[in-house]
């Protein structure tokens, strides 16, 4: 059987780690070793991780110098100090089931293929975080997603031919910009559906508006900026052109029903709070794309050999 490392990344998790290894050294298939990249944590991150490896039964190492690394940078180096040819790379902003590693091995047994990705579901906490799940995850159900860090179990030999995490990204947005290289080289790539990690999404208004900020600043690193201008300067005109009709004619607020049931069936849900959060969403975008539009000079954007 292969055998499997676990590559993640922490940053001022002294609180929160030790749940985290516990749940991942409790699955019912153990990895053979986890190799944590720390961010430069200020607290006893390192400390308590330190600690915590004397102990365990699985090899577990921390990569610690002191300085500052982003998530993929972090990602990178822990994957590069793996000792076996299969990572299953995850974040420790994520609960998971016992079985997930399990469920992942499985399929990876099943197939010829070298890139494997797991369901995501929202965690819920607040009626907040239920709405945003319900409008950004669609309906916050299982179902395919796409690739991303929540829980992605790749063989090394796909880094050698796509590459790593690009690491010039200033806060996110590694993930996306992986999965497109990966189907850009039309690498296999399976869904592993019984596979489920559970993701902190933002569980109030302040978590919410961080995660649009941080959005907004990877669109412009990976995006084409006049594209991006482009779709805001359309949506200010509908905006301003259904305002100004709707005070003129109040009766045309009624178009508003159809593009919200639109807008419901798109994503899949039928909450109308997460309908509104979506359709406020997409202005307030454009504020954080206007305030963080500095990230559109090329000195931020992706290089062209990733993209």
């Amino acid at each position: 059987m292969n055998k499997i490392s676990i590559a993640t990344t922490t940053f001022n998790d002294e609180k929160t780690i030790i749940p985290v290894l516990e749940q991942l050294l409790h699955q019912t298939m153990i990895p053979d070793e986890i190799v944590i990249a720390d961010g430069g944590s200020k607290d006893r991150t390192v400390e308590v991780v330190e600690n915590y490896a004397k102990n365990s039964a699985v090899r577990i190492r921390i990569i610690s110098d002191g300085k500052r690394r982003n998530i993929p940078k972090g990602f990178n180096d822990a994957i590069k100090a793996t000792c076996n040819d299969w990572v299953l790379v995850m974040g420790t902003g994520n609960s998971y089931y016992d079985d997930f590693i399990e469920k992942m091995i499985d399929t990876m047994n099943q197939t010829d293929a070298l890139v494997f990705y797991s369901t995501i579901i929202g965690s819920e906490t607040t009626k907040f975080a239920h709405w945003f799940n319900q409008y950004f995850l669609r309906g916050n159900r299982v179902q395919d997603l796409d690739i991303s860090n929540h829980g992605m179990l790749i063989h090394k030999s796909v880094f050698d031919q796509v590459g790593y995490f690009w690491e010039g990204f200033v806060y996110a947005g590694e993930d996306l910009e992986f999965s497109r290289r990966i189907r850009k080289k039309r690498e296999k790539a399976v869904w592993v559906e019984k596979a489920v990690a559970y993701w902190d999404t933002p569980q109030n208004w302040k978590d919410y508006q961080k995660k649009m900020k941080v959005n907004a600043i990877a669109d412009w690193q990976m995006e084409d900026s006049q594209i991006i201008w482009k779709r805001c300067i359309i949506q200010l005109c509908v905006l301003l052109l259904y305002t100004i009709v709707s005070i003129w004619q109040p009766c045309t607020l009624l178009l508003l029903i159809p593009v919200m049931v639109a807008t419901g069936y798109k994503k899949k849900t039928t909450s109308i709070p997460a309908i509104v959060l979506g359709l406020y969403n997409r202005y307030l975008m454009i504020w954080y794309y206007v305030k963080n539009r500095k990230y559109a000079a090329s000195e931020h954007h992706l290089p062209i050999k990733y993209q």
